[in-house]
């Protein structure tokens, strides 16, 4: 993975808005990739502004809570965490 151009290893990398994140060019012809480029997937979220052809996507701004497709519940993680 690459942002700005520089390779990132580290999945809690904080993305500022205006970054670019694309995939490395060896890994761009690994099979799950090339399913992306096909856009096999759903669309792409509103803070995102995405090129599937060339597999970079840039990060226009910070997501509201309701705008991030996760599913948990926030309070079961704080109380986990605060024993």
């Amino acid at each position: 993975m690459l942002v700005n151009g520089k390779r990132v290893d580290r999945p809690s990398y904080r993305l500022e808005p205006g970054d670019f994140v694309e995939i490395a060019e060896k890994s761009k012809r690994k099979e799950p990739f090339l399913v992306a480029a096909s856009g096999a997937h759903a669309d792409a979220p509103a803070y995102l502004e995405v090129r599937l052809a060339d597999l970079v996507a840039r990060y226009e701004r910070t997501p509201s809570r309701d705008e991030v497709p996760v599913v948990c519940e926030e309070q079961l993680v704080v109380e986990h965490y605060s024993r």
